[in-house]
C-alpha cells in the first residue's frame, strides 16, 4: 500500500470528472496576508489587535500556553478545531500548525493505524483543506488533502476519500505534476480496491501503470500492475491461477526491497490454499509480515489475521 502525496498502495477509465467532492457548509477565514508572508506561510510579525488574525493567534496562543502543543495533542486539536468553527480569519502559518499537528497522528502510508485522541480529524482537515483551496496555498493544500484522504480511508469511508483525490488530482493536472497524477491516479484506484470494487479498481490501476512508466521508475509501475493483478484475481482469476502466480513472481522481483510486496505474498498465499498446500501459505504470510515490520497500516493486522486463520485450518 514523502507527504506530497505518499506513495501509493494502492487511471483513464470513467473517472467522471473525478467526483467533485462540491462545496461542505461551514465558515471559510479566508487569508489576505501580503504576498510576500503568504508565500512563506508566515502570519503577521507582530499583529495588532486590529489585524483581522489578532483573535485566531490570541486563542491559539492560549491553546499554546495552557496545554503545550504536544502535551495533550487531542485537547489541542478539539481547540483548533473550535478555532476554525469559530469563523475568526485565519493565517496561513497557523493552518499549516494545524496540518503538522495531525501529521503527527495520521501516519503517511496507506490505510494507516490512526490513534485515537477523542478527536473527528476531518474537523481540522476538511477547512484547511478548503481554506487552503479557496487561497491558492499550494503546499498546504497538498498536505491537508493527503492526510484528509488517507484519515477518509482509515475510516472505511472511501467516496469521500475519493473526492479527495478527485480534487488533488485536478490540481496535479493544472500544475502539470505528472509523477503525483499518477501517485493520485493509483490511489484512485486503491479506495476502489479497498471496497471491493476490483473491475473498477482494475481500470484505473492499468491507467496508473501507463502513467507510471511515462513519468516515473519500475517501482511504481510494478507496485500499480501488483495492484491490478489482485483485482484480476478477486474477478475471475481463481478459475485458473497459474497465470496470475507466473506475473506475481515476476512482481516480486522487482518489488524485492519494498514493503509493499507484502500484497504479492499474500495473493501467492491465497493461491497456496486454494490448492491445499496450507504449510507453504503460512510460510508465505509470514513474508509478507516480515516486509511490513514497523509500518503503520491495517494491512499488518489483516495479514495478522489471515495467518492465524490459516494455522486454525485443518490439514489434510
Amino acid at each position: 500500500m514523502k507527504q506530497l502525496p505518499t506513495r501509493s498502495e494502492s487511471t483513464g477509465c470513467g473517472l467522471s470528472p473525478w467526483e467533485s467532492a462540491g462545496s461542505r457548509p461551514g465558515p471559510l477565514a479566508f487569508d489576505d496576508l501580503p504576498l510576500d508572508s503568504l508565500l512563506g506561510m508566515q502570519s503577521a510579525a507582530t499583529p495588532t489587535p486590529a489585524s483581522q488574525f489578532a483573535a485566531a493567534e490570541a486563542a491559539w496562543a492560549a491553546t499554546r500556553r495552557t496545554d503545550g502543543i504536544d502535551h495533550d495533542i487531542g485537547t489541542t486539536l478539539r481547540h483548533a478545531a473550535g478555532t476554525l468553527r469559530s469563523g475568526l480569519a485565519v493565517p496561513a502559518s497557523m493552518l499549516a500548525e494545524f496540518v503538522g499537528l495531525l501529521g503527527k497522528v495520521i501516519p503517511a502510508v496507506p490505510l494507516p493505524l490512526v490513534a485515537d485522541h477523542g478527536v473527528a480529524y476531518e474537523t481540522v482537515l476538511d477547512p484547511c483543506f478548503r481554506i487552503a483551496r479557496a487561497g491558492h496555498h499550494q503546499r498546504l493544500l497538498i498536505e491537508s488533502g493527503t492526510l484528509l484522504y488517507r484519515w477518509y480511508e482509515s475510516c472505511g469511508r472511501y467516496s469521500e476519500a475519493r473526492s479527495v483525490i478527485a480534487e488533488l488530482l485536478a490540481n496535479a493536472r493544472q500544475r502539470g505534476g505528472w509523477v503525483d497524477v499518477a501517485v493520485l491516479t493509483n490511489n484512485y484506484g486503491y479506495e476502489y480496491m479497498l471496497e471491493g470494487e476490483w473491475s473498477s479498481a482494475e481500470r484505473i490501476f492499468a491507467r496508473a501503470g501507463g502513467l507510471f512508466a511515462a513519468h516515473d521508475g519500475p517501482v511504481e509501475v510494478a507496485n500499480a500492475a501488483s495492484n491490478r493483478l489482485l483485482c484480476a484475481y478477486e474477478i475471475d482469476g481463481r478459475l485458473s491461477p497459474e497465470p496470475i502466480e507466473r506475473q506475481a513472481r515476476e512482481l516480486l522481483v522487482v518489488l524485492a526491497g519494498d514493503w509493499r510486496r507484502r500484497k504479492l505474498l499474500v495473493l501467492l498465499a491465497q493461491i497456496e490454499e486454494q490448492r491445499g498446500h496450507l504449510a507453504d501459505a503460512v510460510s508465505l504470510v509470514e513474508k509478507s509480515l516480515e516486509a511490513s515490520h514497523g509500518v503503520a497500516t491495517r494491512h499488518r493486522h489483516d495479514d495478522r489475521r489471515y495467518l492465524d486463520s490459516l494455522r486454525r485450518a485443518p490439514s489434510e
